[in-house]
């Protein structure tokens, strides 16, 4: 801003202690080594008794009724930035000795949010969508104000799905969509069969909720959430066949995050199918790790021949990722979780199966042709092949998501930790 040469005191300025604080702040926001006070009224020889410096610079001739603004605001934060969807942040600033923080909606005009004072910060609303907020420096005793207000922008934290929409269905112990608003499972206590929806806390699992409500028995999931929006959940209605996540009290840990285990019988029916015809697309992405060696161990299938996306450990302690007759193999033993992302391309009534290990292709010779004739409607099972391993998270799309490959996994890998 330009600094003053000239500085007048009118006929209407009666109030000689409103005067001196002007000049104050004057002196505050332009400092100098000589002054001169100029004035056109009675208080002249006030003024001029009370400060002997010379107010002295060219550019502009200002009225002091017009009040003169103070520093802008400084070290404008938001804490923590980004923020969770639906969590609020704290704003915060360094303004001059005395004021205190005015924070708007707008750069000018807008909304006045709310006042604070430096250092106690300024708690925002709930917060949805990414907000830019703006501090302006304020003077409560001489109403002055910083000529400029100083942004700070905060952005929500973007979730899987938000990033890569259109799944069809999509289950996992961390949250995956900031639009999915419902609960990540329903959980039954073995003690006496009662059950608990439990939730997400900072987009991960509520498991202080889930062992409280377990106390010392053991949990199992009568159903595992479908986040994508089409309510496609994994339900297991009978208590003998419902995965476990508590065993007397205590978490199911795999690396150091909650998992679901498919130990023995267990499995989910899917609420409705999911069409994977070899004339269509799908993709799917698994975090899960299978200990057991026997054959066809199945995440997605059918009740009858079709469609399978993994079987992990099976003969000879390689990971294969396919149906039974037709898959991509990989020499592996894991004693850690895998990512395991498989893609069925359409290749005239069949598909083209293409997979990956911890984002490695997985390949055998040329592709070969992949029959599909049913849709997917298991989780966990194929006929009496049973998963038999610990599942974190499962998605499928019912879309060729091959180009968002690379993409989906750094976002899976960056939270599990897998490769």
């Amino acid at each position: 801003m330009p600094v003053p040469s000239r500085i007048y005191y009118n006929d209407q300025d009666t109030d000689i202690t409103l005067l001196n604080a002007r000049v104050d702040a004057f002196k505050e926001t332009y400092p100098a080594p000589d002054y001169k006070i100029i004035t056109e009224n009675r208080y002249v020889d006030n003024l001029n008794k009370r400060d002997s410096q010379i107010i002295y610079y060219i550019n502009l001739v200002m009225e002091l009724n017009t009040i003169i603004p103070i520093a802008d605001p400084k070290n404008v934060t938001a804490t923590p930035n980004p923020v969770i969807y639906s969590q609020f942040t704290i704003l915060d600033a360094s303004v001059p000795e005395g004021c205190t923080i005015n924070w708007y909606d707008a750069e000018s005009g807008g909304n006045l949010l709310g006042n604070s004072i430096p250092g106690d910060g300024f708690q925002t609303n709930q917060l949805t969508v990414d907000t830019t907020f703006w501090a302006e420096s304020y003077k409560a005793s001489t109403g002055q104000k910083s000529a400029n207000r100083v942004s700070v922008a905060v952005t929500i934290i973007q979730l899987l799905l938000d990033l890569y929409p259109g799944a069809a269905a999509a289950y996992s112990l961390r949250k995956l969509s900031n639009a999915y608003s419902g609960s990540c499972i329903r959980v039954r206590k073995s003690s006496d069969n009662t059950e608990s929806d439990i939730g997400f806390v900072n987009n991960y699992l509520d498991t202080a909720s889930l062992l409280s409500f377990c106390g010392s028995d053991n949990g199992f999931i009568k159903k595992w959430y479908d986040q994508s929006g089409s309510a496609n959940n994994g339900i297991q209605e009978t208590a003998a066949k419902q995965p476990q996540i508590v065993a007397s009290g205590v978490l199911k840990i795999q690396e150091g995050l909650a998992t679901l285990d498919f130990l023995g019988s267990r499995y989910f029916d899917l609420t409705s199918t999911i069409s994977a015809l070899g004339s269509s697309s799908w993709s799917a992405f698994i975090v899960a790790i299978r200990p057991d060696n026997s054959k066809f161990g199945m995440m997605f299938s059918n009740s009858g021949p079709g469609p399978f996306t993994l079987m992990i450990n099976n003969d000879a302690n390689k990971t294969r990722i396919g149906n039974r007759s037709v898959y991509k193999v990989k020499d592996a033993n894991p004693t850690t979780r895998q990512l395991i992302s498989s893609f069925n391309v359409p290749y005239g009534n069949n598909g083209v199966l293409s997979a990956y290990l911890n984002g490695v292709t997985v390949a055998l010779g040329a592709d070969v042709p992949f029959s599909r004739t049913t849709d997917f409607k298991i989780l966990g099972l194929f006929n009496t092949n049973y998963f038999k391993g610990n599942c974190q998270e499962a998605i499928i799309y019912q879309l060729n998501k091959t180009d968002d490959r690379p993409d989906i996994e750094v976002d899976i890998n960056t939270y599990y930790t897998i490769f």
